[in-house]
């Protein structure tokens, strides 16, 4: 019983996909690169067989979707943002992106070194860093997503950066690891 309703969904969700599909498509493309809409058209349908239940009935299931497809978009955007954030800081500090592939390589072996260090870190401050650095949220939200006080979250900042520099700084010798805030002096 279990599997033929369990089929009997799965049926139902590829009608649905293959009646609207081509629309969600549409609706991406004109909003964004062909990639990217692919990828949005993917996620859209994703979250759609995950909430199931929650799909419209008809006439009301196309605008569904295209609210499903309008926060998929809206967080590639917002992913977009961050890169050309994190690009535009890189490019403040000298370094420059390549297109050469050996220069991916070595800035994705990179990548992994911090990551790698970062995990290193004590949970507490591995949180702090990953909401400054990677969500890039102000000090202020930290402190009460954290419960502790902004002074403490600055100084934890502030102790990481120098823990991650010092684990860093021999491997990467060409980059400079110091929070942002810090070498404005301070704030948010």
């Amino acid at each position: 019983m279990l599997q033929e309703l369990e089929e009997a969904r799965r049926a139902e969700f590829e009608r649905l996909y293959n009646a609207y599909r081509l629309h969600v498509h549409g609706y991406c493309a004109r909003r964004t690169s062909h990639t990217d809409a692919a990828d949005a058209v993917s996620e859209t349908f994703l979250v759609a067989w995950r909430r199931f239940d929650d799909v419209a009935p008809e006439p009301d299931t196309l605008p569904y979707l295209y609210g499903i497809a309008a926060k998929v978009l809206a967080n590639l955007r917002r992913s977009s943002g961050r890169r050309s954030r994190l690009s535009a800081k890189l490019q403040g500090l000298g370094v420059t992106p390549s297109t050469d592939p050996m220069a991916v390589v070595v800035r994705n072996s990179e990548q992994v070194e911090v990551e790698q260090a970062v995990r290193r870190l004590n949970p507490k401050d591995r949180e702090i860093v990953m909401l400054y650095a990677w969500e890039e949220l102000p000090r202020r939200q930290i402190a009460q997503t954290m419960g502790i006080s902004k002074a403490a979250v600055d100084q934890r900042i502030h102790r990481s950066y120098k823990r991650l520099a010092t684990v860093l700084k021999p491997k990467m010798a060409t980059t400079q690891i110091t929070p942002p805030i810090a070498e404005k002096g301070g704030g948010v």
